[in-house]
């Protein structure tokens, strides 16, 4: 019974019908966010959305790497419509340099495919709230090659103009 209850709750928020944070295209997402990715595992970010353009960037920075994300989202709807609560549900890529590390000579680069997921509150048209986690799965390229299964995560703001 309760894997009946759990699949109706879940297929009805997979059918809600309108995209969450229906923002025209032609408004600029502008935010920060803190919090942790494969190349960059503590620090700011700052995310931008351009208009016309389905990627969500992240431009970020932490104690020893820069990092640039760029996220597609497949699907973004709001589930409780009264409250402009929503959730989104994405793909991405992240490239990252780190710049010094455990000694002074250190140089790092990385590349990781990404799977943004994430809860989004809009209280205002122009400002909204989010939570995500972020799995993925990458490579350091230098040195030493190795391979990782990540799960980042992040808290934001971006605001609407």
């Amino acid at each position: 019974m309760k894997r009946v209850f759990l699949i109706c709750v879940i297929g009805a928020a997979l059918c809600v019908s309108g995209v969450f944070a229906e923002h025209p295209e032609d408004q600029i997402g502008i935010g920060l966010q803190l919090g942790g990715s494969y190349t960059n595992w503590f620090g700011a970010d700052f995310t931008l959305k351009i208009p016309k353009v389905p990627v969500f960037w992240t431009l970020g920075a932490g104690l020893n790497w820069l990092s640039v994300a760029g996220d597609y989202y497949f699907i973004d709807k709001e589930f409780a419509p009264k409250i402009h609560l929503g959730w989104y549900l994405g793909a991405g890529a992240e490239v990252g340099l780190g710049f010094w590390g455990y000694n002074a000579g250190y140089f790092g680069l990385a590349v990781g495919a990404r799977v943004p997921i994430g809860l989004s509150w809009q209280p205002l048209d122009w400002l909204e709230v989010y939570l995500q986690v972020v799995p993925g799965i990458g490579i350091q390229i230098v040195p030493p090659v190795d391979l990782y299964l990540p799960i980042g995560g992040s808290l934001g703001v971006r605001f609407w103009i």
